[in-house]
């Protein structure tokens, strides 16, 4: 049996995992911190799979977390991919009218955005179009976000991952926490393969699994994942669309997508059109049927059912108009809506997916749409690090290590 023995061990090898293993390692020099992730390599699932874009902090209701740090964790990451030269585009971003009757959202999100320190502006339409290139809006002009960027997610968390060995950090890979036992000294964190680590403070950053973990220690009851999948395809070589920016629609406020949006890639050279958010059946059902599991699934189509009967979170609109974008035809007809030149024979799928892992209150009764966490003495859950938690990962893990040194 292999036995280590660390005073913080973080789990879950993500962008947010890192960035929270660096910062300890950074605030408690004399400590021993470890990372524990279950696949090969780290950043295998959400990290890796994200679009990659570093948002602005427009989209977040005033007074919740996400918004009091997404405009500060944008800033700090882009400062650190800089300073290592790893590729970015910092392309900007507009947010265009799909139907006349969302321009008074246009201004909800501009009210929202100078309210969460993002900087932001009302362009009319001839702006619109020398800016975005063959972009449509129904109403009098965009949203511009000039400091959303577009980097390569896999490469950052990549790197992150690179440094935290640098600061001595030990990263154990292929191993996946399935027991979590708790003495007076602390945690011992058991797998299937006779592994086991000793550690005086856990920090769950596990992502799609996040909930399961912190239920082997009794927290989160409450919470169920249901996990949404999110498929990209891009436009083929060769045709003449320009598209000079992300171009996002306005998003109904009430769920948590922000809707099919277009967005080049780190060069320029390549425009991703998605991503879908249609319905996962298992925490890593990537493609087709494998990796579902029956929980999940029961889980997804009940409560998505009662939700779209009672129009709960606006579940009705994202039924009728989103669930099914993951068919080619329904898909260039939607992103006609922001680029009219874009026909379904233009349309390339990607090997791009991710997942979401978002989660579902069954008390409440609702999709939480902000970053959720819950705390022992000795341990930190996060419960609920959907977007934009790779955009604010340092700023969030500045936030996390101040409340676990205290």
């Amino acid at each position: 049996m292999d036995e280590f023995a660390t005073d913080f061990l973080i789990i879950g090898g993500g962008i947010l995992g890192i960035s929270i293993a660096n910062e300890l390692k950074r605030m408690n020099e004399n400590s021993n911190v470890c990372i524990m992730e279950k696949e090969k390599r780290v950043g295998m699932h959400t990290s890796g799979r994200n679009s990659g874009i570093l948002h602005a902090g427009i989209y977040y209701e005033p007074n919740t977390l996400k918004a009091s740090i997404c405009t500060e964790g944008a800033r700090l990451l882009k400062v650190w991919i800089e300073k290592r030269r790893l590729p970015i585009n910092k392309c900007g971003k507009l947010i265009v009218c799909q139907d006349e009757r969302l321009e008074d959202q246009l201004l909800v999100l501009k009210n929202r955005a100078e309210m969460n320190g993002a900087i932001v502006r009302l362009i009319n339409k001839k702006e619109c179009k020398e800016i975005g290139g063959d972009v449509r809006t129904t109403c009098a002009g965009a949203l511009w976000s000039p400091y959303t960027a577009n980097t390569n997610a896999k490469l950052v968390t990549e790197e992150m991952a690179n440094e935290s060995k640098s600061m001595g950090i030990k990263i154990l890979t292929d191993i996946e926490a399935k027991e979590i036992q708790k003495d007076a000294k602390g945690y011992i964190v058991s797998n299937m393969k006779g592994v086991r680590v000793k550690a005086n403070y856990i920090v769950n950053c596990a992502g799609l699994h996040a909930e399961k973990i912190a239920k082997l220690e009794g927290i989160g009851s409450e919470y169920i994942l249901l996990p949404f999948k999110g498929l990209y395809w891009k436009l083929r070589k060769g045709i003449n669309i320009k598209v000079n920016c992300n171009i996002y629609p306005v998003p109904d406020l009430r769920m948590p997508f922000l809707g099919v949006h277009l967005s080049p890639n780190v060069n320029g050279e390549e425009i991703y059109v998605g991503p879908t958010a249609t319905p996962a059946w298992g925490r890593e059902n990537y493609y087709g049927f494998k990796n579902t599991e029956r929980d999940i699934t029961i889980n997804m189509a009940t409560i998505l059912t009662s939700m779209y009967i009672q129009n709960k979170n606006g579940v009705r609109n994202y039924g009728n108009e989103q669930m099914l974008l993951y068919m080619k035809g329904l898909l260039a007809k939607e992103v006609r809506k922001i680029c009219p030149l874009i026909e379904k024979r233009d349309l390339i799928m990607s090997d791009k997916v991710g997942i979401r892992p978002q989660l579902y209150n069954t008390i409440s009764k609702k999709l939480e749409s902000d970053f959720i966490y819950e705390k022992t003495n000795h341990s930190f859950h996060i419960l609920n690090s959907i977007s934009p938690a790779f955009t604010s990962c340092l700023k969030l893990a500045q936030y996390i290590v101040q409340i676990i040194n205290e």
